[in-house]
């Protein structure tokens, strides 16, 4: 039958996905030297280039007692070198990203660290024929940059599964470590006595509440049933809700076997971050984080190699599904971020409206409210539409603080730009018939409490 025959293609296209998914993650190890080089996978006589801190120096110096291989960018214990605490750290980089390579090195020399570089893999080389086939069960659409990112995990996972590595930290090289890595010797004996056999703990992570608004904004929470918080299991470890980030966590041998054999089964799902959530891969795993985190991503990348979109603008977009959850902390300062990192003039001037909004909701100065009301209908280039709609936000905000006159007159100026403007319309008549009915200036009128964004 028909209905047959199409079953027949979806699965046989099924099982070249997941062929080529284990083709991919299968291939040689991608660790390259800084000058791009090429290095040899493991059980091979060319070691991998290691960089950052000097074994010599530093809080995390080894000893020639510590018997560090080749290659092997290992911590060792403070105040113990000749005993080894991680024993090998990655760093994943695109081969053209030489920019945040440089920058992930200089910091982590900084704190002590040392790193060999793992080479992702470029999701814009991946060929029309590979993503279509890589992506059959995917429950969104992912760019070919975040398949490139999930191989890339892969392959580091199979590298540390095929050296058998007991500890082992991977970084993107976006991530930054604000917090150092003071203390990382106690975590780990912490998080050995909580549970020997762990697989997987993060180094660092957005919270469950922001990665709730995360999913729900993909339209993808469905796939998240269980709904998991975050349970405090000792003083500073956690059995993580769901979260994402995959910028820096820790994994072992036996982890790394186990979520290779996850994510085959499962499939290119999802981004690898929160794919890694979902009840058929976290089910399987012993997972952890470290609290608080000993790193973050680093936002003053201006560019999105994954999502193949500006920071900014990134930024702009979680801010506005901060504000629809009602976290209105998190949102402004993502507001604050996204304009320091530059937006486009119509995107600035919904960040400074939307940033009076969370100022005079939150009960801060409503001269900073004012100020951004300003700067937002100042900017230039902007759709007479939009600039109107900023005016009956700036209407209403002057007339909860009584200042009258000067609302009906920032009223009027937007119906100037749109004479159909239903929210400046509707703004100046209520501030007419205040004024008619004997309202005092500079009575204020905060009872009222919504500006529309």
């Amino acid at each position: 039958s028909t209905w047959g025959h199409l079953t027949t293609l979806m699965n046989i296209a099924v099982a070249l996905a997941t062929l080529a998914l284990v083709a991919l993650v299968s291939a040689a190890s991608s660790e390259t030297s800084a000058a791009g080089s090429r290095a040899k996978p493991a059980g091979d006589k060319q070691a991998p280039t290691v960089f950052g801190a000097s074994f010599l120096k530093g809080p995390w110096k080894c000893a020639k007692s510590a018997d560090v291989k080749p290659g092997q960018a290992a911590l060792c214990r403070q105040g113990r070198p000749n005993q080894i605490l991680v024993d090998q750290v990655y760093t994943i980089n695109l081969a053209k990203r030489i920019d945040r390579w440089k920058s992930v090195v200089a910091e982590m020399e900084t704190r002590g660290v040392r790193t060999t570089r793992f080479d992702a893999i470029d999701g814009s080389m991946i060929s029309e024929f590979e993503y279509e086939i890589l992506t059959q069960k995917n429950i969104r659409k992912l760019t070919k940059g975040l398949v490139g990112n999930l191989i890339s995990h892969m392959r580091v996972w199979q590298d540390i599964a095929d050296r058998g590595w007991g500890r082992a930290l991977i970084f993107e090289d976006d991530a930054t470590f604000e917090q150092g890595f003071k203390g990382l010797d106690a975590l780990i004996d912490e998080l050995d006595r909580t549970d020997p056999n762990w697989d997987f703990v993060y180094t660092g992570r957005l919270s469950v509440p922001e990665t709730w608004l995360l999913l729900k904004d993909e339209g993808v929470l469905e796939h998240f049933p269980e709904k998991r918080q975050d349970v405090v299991v000792s003083e500073h470890i956690v059995d993580p809700g769901a979260s994402e980030g995959m910028w820096g966590y820790m994994l072992s041998a036996k982890g790394a076997r186990a979520m290779i054999d996850a994510y085959k089964a499962a499939g290119l799902l999802f981004d690898v971050d929160l794919v890694l959530h979902m009840p058929l891969i976290r089910n399987r795993l012993r997972m952890y984080a470290f609290e608080p985190p000993i790193s973050a991503y680093n936002e003053s990348d201006a560019y999105s190699d994954d999502s193949n979109s500006k920071t900014g603008l990134n930024l702009l977009k979680r801010a506005n599904k901060f504000v629809a959850g009602g976290q209105y902390r998190e949102a402004a300062a993502r507001y604050h971020q996204a304009l320091e990192y530059g937006l486009p003039n119509h995107e600035q001037c919904w960040a400074h409206t939307n940033l009076a909004f969370i100022t005079d909701l939150t009960g801060g100065d409503p001269a900073v409210a004012e100020s951004h009301f300003e700067t937002a209908i100042g900017i230039p280039d902007v759709p007479n539409t939009q600039r109107a709609d900023t005016y009956g936000n700036y209407c209403y905000f002057l007339f909860r603080h009584g200042r009258l006159t000067r609302a009906a007159a920032a009223c009027q100026e937007g119906l100037a730009l749109d004479p159909s403007h239903e929210k400046c319309a509707a703004n100046l008549q209520l501030i007419q018939t205040r004024l008619a009915s004997g309202a005092t200036e500079g009575v204020k009128n905060l009872d009222h409490k919504h500006i529309d964004l």
